[in-house]
């Protein structure tokens, strides 16, 4: 869940950057950092969303009879 709160976040920050009135130079800066964590934790989350798809469970305890 903490992956997905810090890309929603860092999509906030995108879509109202350019209304804050930073520099230009940080804003190209901020753009490019962002891009690529935003790529970054998208593929994550779907690596690890199918991976909890394709693993089945695996119970790990033994009953004697």
């Amino acid at each position: 869940m903490r992956k997905k709160t810090v890309a929603i976040t860092l999509s906030i920050f995108v879509a109202i950057m350019p209304f804050l009135g930073f520099p230009e130079d940080f804003k190209k800066a901020f753009y490019v950092v962002s891009g690529l964590l935003l790529s970054i934790l998208i593929e994550v989350i779907s690596i690890q969303s199918s991976n909890k798809i394709i693993r089945p469970e695996v119970n790990d305890f033994q009953v004697e009879n």
